[in-house]
């Protein structure tokens, strides 16, 4: 799912799991999110999901598009990327999004 700040136009990315609907799910992690706080608008889904590797390849995918983490000098509204560069799953995590959703 994918936030924007209504006054900076940064666009936050996340991800999120659960029983109901991916719509639902996205609605109930949106609830009391902690960049609700910060002027960033309703969360809107993007992608869906069973397979956990493509969504959160999808998710790294949404900030890097958005201008990547604050931590890596980008200018999305994510503070540190989903995955870290150090992580030897990254490109599972990316090919298996691209399988999937095709390259964004």
């Amino acid at each position: 799912y994918t936030k924007t700040n209504t006054k900076t136009g940064e666009v936050y990315s996340g991800r999120t799991s659960g029983k109901g609907s991916p719509t639902d799910n996205v609605k109930a992690r949106d609830a009391n999110h902690h960049k609700n706080k910060d002027g960033f608008g309703p969360a809107t889904l993007d992608k869906s999901s069973e397979n956990s590797d493509s969504i959160r390849g999808r998710e790294q995918q949404l900030m890097d598009a958005n201008g990547g983490a604050k931590s890596t000098g980008g200018t999305s509204g994510n503070a540190v990327n989903g995955i870290s560069n150090n992580n030897p799953n990254k490109d599972q995590y990316i090919k298996a999004c691209n399988d999937e959703f095709c390259k964004f």
